[in-house]
């Protein structure tokens, strides 16, 4: 039996009220992190290196330099071993 490996997590994060960030230890900037949907909301989180789905913050009005567009959301998960949905 092969055991996955979680070589490259990508932490697509669209619940700030799931207590999972917590459990997931999202708060030390050590993730991959997108946010997305209402997740755009935890603007402390970008701070931290995580990137925000820019359609998604613009329509929240939500101002910030770390963004990605749909292209870039698109490579993210490509690139990552697997993707984690909070």
């Amino acid at each position: 039996m092969e055991i996955l490996a979680l070589n490259k997590p990508l932490f697509l994060v669209r619940n700030g009220d799931s207590p999972l960030l917590d459990s997931f230890g999202l708060e030390n900037g050590k993730n991959d992190m997108i946010l997305i949907q209402n997740g755009v909301l935890l603007t402390d989180l970008n701070e931290k290196g995580a990137k925000s789905l820019i359609d998604d913050a613009n329509e929240r009005g939500i101002k910030t330099e770390e963004t990605t567009d749909y292209d870039g959301l698109l490579d993210a998960v490509l690139d990552s071993s697997v993707v984690i949905t909070i």
